[in-house]
C-alpha cells in the first residue's frame, strides 16, 4: 500500500509540473496466492485486483476488504466505497479507497 500511495504521489507531482499532459492511473490492491511463471504474475488473486482497479478513477487507489482488514492498527486511512458486483467473480466484494 505504502508503494502504491507513493507512485499516485509521484503522478501527482508530475501532473503539477505538466498540467497540459497530467497522467493519472488507477491501482487496484488485493491479496491472496497467485501463480508465478518466470517474472508473470496469473491467476485468481490477480483478477480480482485488476477487478478493483477497474473500480477506481485516476488517481485513485482503491483496496479489497482483505487488504484493508489486514491493515487495522496502520495509520492508513479507508474510505468505504461501497459494494460492486465483480466481473468474473461470483459475489459482491467492498472496496475502499486508500487515502
Amino acid at each position: 500500500m505504502l508503494c502504491a500511495i507513493a507512485i499516485q504521489r509521484a503522478f501527482a507531482r508530475d501532473a503539477e509540473a505538466n498540467p497540459e499532459e497530467p497522467i493519472r492511473v488507477r491501482i487496484g490492491l488485493h491479496t491472496g496466492e497467485a501463480i508465478q511463471d518466470e517474472d508473470k504474475f496469473f491467476g485468481k488473486t490477480v483478477i480480482q485486483a485488476f477487478r478493483v482497479a477497474d473500480l477506481a478513477e485516476g488517481g485513485e487507489i482503491l483496496a479489497s476488504r482483505t487488504v484493508r482488514d489486514l491493515a487495522v492498527g496502520s495509520k492508513l486511512v479507508f474510505e468505504d466505497r461501497g459494494t460492486h458486483a465483480l466481473k468474473g467473480v461470483a459475489e459482491p466484494w467492498q472496496v475502499f479507497a486508500v487515502s
